[in-house]
């Protein structure tokens, strides 16, 4: 958690997405750090020609943006990634959103 009164920290500097969503995506066991919250925030811009190359490199955050948002990835997107069912499988996991709770 961020103390926001000894931090340099700026709440301002993220949506109501980021703020809502960031400890649940980011968690255990994949550690990650503020440079996979920079690349939701591209997710949230890209078209769908550059979510294409964001998928290629960085399928989980794909994924991940995509299951919370839609609770799915769309299929222009999947033929990016390799494997998508491992993401479809385990990211849901990992945020907490397992199917029949």
């Amino acid at each position: 958690m961020i103390n926001y009164e000894t931090s340099d920290y700026r709440p301002e500097n993220l949506s109501i997405y980021d703020l809502a969503n960031m400890e649940g995506i980011f968690s255990e066991p994949i550690h990650y750090n503020w440079f996979a919250a920079h690349l939701l925030r591209l997710c949230r811009k890209a078209d769908t020609e550059n979510m294409k190359k964001l998928a290629k490199v960085f399928p989980d955050i794909v994924a991940a943006y995509w299951i919370y948002l839609y609770g799915k990835i769309p299929d222009a997107i999947r033929d990016a990634i390799s494997n998508p069912e491992y993401y479809e499988y385990w990211i849901p996991k990992l945020m907490g959103k397992v199917k029949g709770r």
